[in-house]
């Protein structure tokens, strides 16, 4: 019988190896998941963070269920209401319940940072990694309107944008999105531009694997643990940013029960009803502490030269 060939042979291995290689990668990505979750089931901070976040996410998903009283609909009983038995954290002025409205709240607040946080991770991310990959004009365009984009605080930028698309959440929604997009691209291109010139992106070029593999098979993995860690700090700046600009007004509108219009409800009524602004300001602060925590702990694990330091 003859002996197959050389490439004979190596056509026959050639599916073996791929299928190794495939349970080689699967198996170091399901370690890598172990550790890291590992490493955040023994960090004070992500515990915290994580029980204070998730009870306030339970509580808006339970907002129909748990809401003692309409959070929109103004009851035939007086107004402004100390908080008591009744009413936990007080009535406003048109006597509706704070705590419901403070309930409801949580669902327009964190659905707009939820929303506006996925749709600037995800276009920052593509344009940062079309840019550090591709170069050339492609690259000098973008960085010239990222660096014109973050010339502006980002709360003007969001005041500029929704003063052209005009008041309402969803315009709030897209100017904080938008506002946040450039950090992304600076962060996506400076680390793409690090990934590409390693030696494996450069054999999987040399093999003929094409451009779009190579960012998603090869560039991509490695700058996702920056992109969550960017993304979970970025979510408490991008609530506090849609809940300011419903404070002046520029956002949801009443009787919408969100955070930063309750806030700028109360603060006329500071002296003789402080709980109109105090228990929305504290769900704010909460939030935005507890997604700080989170996001500190996914830094920490996720950063070798801070787990080299501290060792």
């Amino acid at each position: 019988m003859p002996r197959p060939t050389a490439t004979e042979e190596t056509e026959t291995q050639r599916p073996q190896r791929k299928q190794s290689s495939a349970l080689l990668l699967g198996a170091e990505r399901s370690s890598r998941a172990r550790e890291l979750a590992e490493r955040l089931s023994h960090d004070s901070g992500f515990l915290l963070g994580a029980a204070m976040l998730l009870a306030l996410v339970l509580m808006a998903l339970l907002a129909p269920w748990i809401s003692p009283y309409d959070p929109i609909l103004i009851p035939a009983g007086p107004g402004l209401q100390a908080p008591g038995a009744a009413h936990w954290m007080g009535t406003d002025s048109f006597g509706r319940d704070i705590f419901s409205r403070v309930i409801w709240g949580g669902r327009l607040s964190l659905g707009v940072g939820v929303l506006a946080t996925m749709i600037s991770t995800a276009t920052g991310t593509s344009l940062g990694l079309i840019a550090g990959y591709v170069g050339g004009w492609v690259d000098l365009v973008t960085s010239w309107v990222v660096d014109i984009l973050m010339a502006f605080p980002g709360i003007l930028l969001a005041l500029a944008i929704v003063a052209v698309l005009g008041s309402s959440l969803f315009n709030v929604l897209l100017a904080v999105a938008i506002g946040s997009i450039p950090s992304f691209i600076r962060l996506v291109r400076g680390s793409t531009l690090s990934v590409k010139e390693s030696s494996y992106v450069e054999s999987a070029r040399c093999i003929g694997v094409p451009p779009v593999g190579i960012v998603f098979r090869h560039i991509l993995p490695n700058v996702l643990s920056s992109v969550l860690v960017w993304a979970s700090l970025e979510l408490g700046g991008i609530i506090l940013s849609a809940s300011g600009l419903s404070f002046l007004g520029l956002g949801a509108q009443p009787p919408s029960p969100e955070w930063g219009a309750m806030v700028s409800a109360g603060r006329g009524f500071l002296r003789e009803a402080w709980w109109m602004s105090v228990f929305p300001g504290m769900s704010i602060v909460t939030t935005v502490l507890s997604i700080n925590l989170i996001g500190d702990a996914l830094r920490d694990a996720l950063d070798p030269r801070l787990r080299v330091g501290r060792g």
